[in-house]
């Protein structure tokens, strides 16, 4: 397989993360018993983590010109990935997150917005095969990376935030249109409970020949959907530990997937069935890290 010059365009998150009992409520405290682990994150670094050394991954983003986006511009370094396309901000800090996770694999996230809402980079897309955009990108920049865009070159987009905002002509210049239940159902303003239910609301979103809408349902699987496929994928029961980072390990696994065999729905099934695996891990860096280290065995 030729090796791809991959774009992954979004936010850049420094992470902090704590393992409780039970998460607090209002008016409540939880006592953490680990040290909290500091990382550097974000869901499209999650999922650029997953495909390895096959391909070369830029990432685009904004951090702060201070000790944070050092760390950031350090880890992303380290992971092989190229940071040329990271700028830094003369007026806000980076990106943090504080994220809780119970014993049961629930969490609760606090984000603090900085650096990455004056990202307004445009890199020369002719350079590269393919996009992976998330809506962690100023709407703006988001907007005219999709219209300068090559059209011959597929893009994928993640929706994790803004689904209310998002002008929703923009998907007509998007390959592959991916989304979890909740999202999908501020996108559409369509409740998802159902199989059908989910197939009506990707219907909604579906806009051209050439795209194919991908909605994740949580432990219920998933839902594809295009002009010549229709397909629910149901994943396997799994013991949840942490849930956290498996959509972005999902979507990072089907472009992996995709690249090599250009089959939607096989890729899909291979990487649902990775990420379940990857809820029975407690910690987003463990979940890639074991399903990487097992995918190569």
């Amino acid at each position: 397989m030729k090796k791809q010059n991959i774009l992954f365009a979004g936010g850049v998150v420094v992470e902090n993360q704590y393992f409780v009992e039970e998460l607090p409520t209002i008016k409540q405290v939880s006592l953490s018993k680990r040290k909290a682990e500091k990382t550097v994150t974000s869901k499209i670094l999650n999922a650029a983590s997953m495909l390895g050394s096959s391909h070369t991954i830029n990432i685009s983003s904004c951090v702060g010109n201070d000790v944070n986006g050092n760390f950031c511009l350090d880890k992303i370094k380290k992971k092989g990935f190229k940071t040329e396309f990271i700028s830094k901000s003369k007026q806000n800090e980076t990106d943090q997150a504080i994220i809780v996770t119970d014993k049961q694999g629930h969490s609760l996230m606090t984000i603090f917005l900085g650096a990455n809402a004056d990202n307004n980079q445009v890199p020369n897309l002719d350079n590269f095969d393919f996009c992976y955009l998330s809506t962690s990108l100023p709407l703006k920049t988001l907007y005219t990376i999709l219209k300068q865009k090559p059209e011959a070159t597929p893009s994928l987009i993640d929706i994790p935030n803004k689904q209310q905002e998002l002008d929703l002509t923009c998907l007509q210049h998007v390959d592959f249109v991916t989304a979890n239940r909740s999202e999908a159902e501020l996108l559409t303003h369509l409740d998802i409970n159902t199989v059908d239910q989910a197939f009506a609301a990707a219907a909604n979103l579906l806009t051209h020949d050439r795209q194919t809408i991908i909605l994740t349902l949580d432990k219920d699987g998933c839902v594809i959907l295009n002009r010549k496929t229709k397909k629910y994928l149901q994943a396997k029961l799994a013991k949840r530990k942490d849930d956290t980072g498996a959509g972005d390990i999902f979507r990072g696994l089907f472009l992996d997937e995709y690249l090599k065999s250009k089959k939607i729905v096989a890729s899909a099934q291979e990487a649902l069935n990775w990420a379940t695996e990857s809820v029975k891990i407690k910690g987003v860096k463990k979940s890639i890290e074991e399903i990487n280290k097992r995918r190569q065995n």
